[in-house]
């Protein structure tokens, strides 16, 4: 059998890798690098943990670009620090993608701050607060119905009066125009500081790069410094998104496994990196929400490249064929904000005469966007068939 025996390719898995799990986006190494934004946060933290200061917080910024990786850093560091210095602080930290009403957002919290008598909605919420609170709301735009469970915490000392501690909020999103969407009592209430994570510069990506080479490799000399330097460049020109790079850099030293090399030609590294970046693509697309991905659809079919011919004519087209009423122009052109934002489209501007005009363009390939949208348009033919 030689070449064609799995015990031979389960053997030279092993030659390469010494932990696989690092070059996952969701890998959290023990020390990131550091970065200029975190230092705003840091601070805030600090003033609430030592003079009880609230400075309420909203993350934004690109897919990859650490966001959450940084979050759940912090929280990490805000526990060690408050069980060394014995502070009565509470810490918990809630992705509201899988946690959506504030039932189940409340129920985490005592999960992460009580050991017992867990209330089961946020009227016994009140009782059950025995010490000042700082908590992470990642992905907080998938909160149903925000405003008055927001509200509810920053105005938690008033609303309760005979509770008297404080709630610290630290919430995420990668849709940069998310606090817009809540109403103007609640935005004046939380007194948001904004927080923008900027795309890694080309060194930043490099050392994270490296960083991850170092605890992933078992020889991390077979990833040589030119290797980085080229995917680096490549992730930088795709909005310094770091999903990009890790999922090329695995690629690669995949393949330097399989092909038992360590040296490629930098055509065979652009090959990886394509492929790794419309691997994030797919799953961008296939993860889309109905009404943002309804205007990716009309973007894929329309011949004009104006944002209003579009929504006038492809969108509201792909909403009647889905069964899906269509949005107003600002929602629709919010949701192009979140297409931009995860590395799907470009939005330009094009003057004709003394008239500028909104434009769009596709980045992802059409083919990438039809095949998802054959499989959900099959799901409303059965649904109407049933």
């Amino acid at each position: 059998m030689g070449n064609f025996e799995l015990k031979k390719f389960y053997e030279r898995k092993r030659d390469i890798f010494s932990n696989p799990d690092v070059f996952d986006i969701n890998y959290y190494p023990e020390k990131p690098i550091e970065r200029e934004e975190i230092l705003v946060i840091l601070e805030k933290v600090a003033d609430f943990m030592k003079l009880k200061i609230v400075g309420n917080i909203f993350i934004t910024g690109f897919h990859g670009s650490g966001k959450t990786l940084y979050a759940k850093n912090l929280f990490k560091e805000i526990k060690e620090l408050s069980n060394t210095e014995k502070l009565n602080f509470g810490v918990s930290y809630v992705n509201c993608r899988d946690r959506t009403n504030s039932d189940a957002v409340v129920d985490k919290i005592m999960k992460d701050i009580s050991n017992n008598n867990i209330p089961k909605n946020k009227e016994l919420f009140k009782d059950k607060l025995t010490k000042d609170l700082i908590l992470f709301l990642d992905e907080v735009d998938e909160l149903q119905d925000p405003n008055n469970l927001l509200y509810y915490f920053s105005r938690f000392r008033e609303i309760e009066e005979k509770n008297q501690y404080k709630v610290f909020l630290i919430m995420i999103s990668n849709k940069s125009e998310w606090e817009e969407s809540l109403d103007q009592a609640t935005r004046s209430s939380l007194a948001l500081t904004r927080i923008i994570f900027k795309p890694y510069t080309k060194g930043q990506i490099k050392d994270i790069l490296r960083q991850r080479v170092k605890l992933g490799i078992q020889d991390p000399a077979i990833i040589t410094d030119e290797f980085l330097s080229i995917i680096a460049k490549k992730t930088l020109e795709n909005n310094s998104d770091l999903r990009i790079g890790l999922r090329a850099l695995f690629f690669l030293a995949r393949d330097l496994e399989k092909e038992g090399k360590s040296i490629l030609p930098e055509r065979r590294i652009s090959e990886i990196f394509h492929t790794a970046l419309i691997d994030i693509q797919r799953e961008r697309v296939e993860h889309l929400d109905i009404s943002p991905f309804l205007a990716l659809v009309g973007i894929m079919r329309a011949e004009s490249i104006k944002v209003k011919d579009i929504f006038e004519i492809e969108y509201r087209l792909a909403c009647r064929e889905m069964r899906i009423s269509p949005l107003g122009y600002t929602m629709f052109n919010r949701h192009l904000m979140v297409l931009e934002e995860k590395g799907l489209i470009h939005i330009g501007k094009v003057q004709e005469g003394k008239i500028v005009f909104k434009t769009v363009k596709l980045i992802v390939d059409k083919k990438m966007i039809d095949i998802e949208y054959q499989k959900r348009k099959m799901i409303v033919v059965k649904e109407d068939n049933l």
